[in-house]
C-alpha cells in the first residue's frame, strides 16, 4: 500500500525526523502515525522544509502534492505548498494528544524532482500534568481528610478534556 519505507506506524522516542528515504515519485503514498508511549505526552511538530511540487501552482491554490496533518489545531489541511505559501518553514505547532497523523500524497504528474516534506518533532509533556496538585491533610479541613493517609492527591483536570 504505501510506496516508501519510511511509511507505516513510529512508536516515537523523544524526537525524530518524518521524511521520505527516496525522492517523491508521481505514485508516491505515505501515511506517518506517531505515538508517544506516555499518553499524558504530546507532539511538538516543527516544519523543517516542505519540498513539495508547486509547478504551475499559483499563490492560494491546492498544489500537486498534498500533505495532510491532523491531530492538530490550526494548521490547514492541505497543507500551502506554493513558492509564496513557505511561512511555516521554522515554525511548531503542537498535537492535541500521544498520537498524530501525517499523510502525503504524490503528484501524478510532477512538474519537477523533489524530495517531499521534512519534518521534526519531539515529544513534550502534557498541559494536563501541570494541573496535579497534591495537598496534605493539614491544607484542608479535618472533615475532608483522608483517615488511612495524610497525603492524597487531586486530580484538575481541564474541563475540555471531559469533551
Amino acid at each position: 500500500m504505501f510506496t516508501d519505507p519510511s511509511c507505516g506506524l513510529i512508536e516515537a522516542g523523544n524526537n525524530g525526523v518524518i521524511s521520505l528515504k527516496n525522492e517523491a515519485e508521481s505514485t508516491t503514498f505515505c501515511q506517518w502515525a506517531l505515538k508517544a508511549d506516555d499518553p499524558w505526552k504530546t507532539f511538538a511538530l516543527e516544519f523543517e522544509d516542505l519540498d513539495l511540487d508547486d509547478g504551475n501552482t499559483l499563490p492560494g491554490q491546492k498544489c500537486g502534492d498534498q500533505l495532510y496533518i491532523y491531530g492538530v489545531k490550526g494548521v490547514e489541511n492541505p497543507i500551502p505548498c506554493g513558492p509564496n505559501d513557505q511561512s511555516l518553514i521554522g515554525e511548531s505547532v503542537r498535537s492535541n494528544s500521544n498520537v498524530l497523523f501525517i499523510e502525503y500524497r504524490g503528484n501524478r504528474l510532477p512538474s519537477r524532482s523533489h524530495k517531499g516534506p521534512t519534518l521534526k518533532y519531539r515529544t513534550i509533556g502534557s498541559p494536563v500534568s501541570n494541573e496535579i496538585q497534591t495537598f496534605s491533610s493539614q491544607q484542608v479541613s479535618s472533615g475532608l481528610a483522608p483517615t488511612s493517609s495524610s497525603w492524597w492527591t487531586v486530580l484538575a483536570l481541564l474541563p475540555a478534556l471531559l469533551f
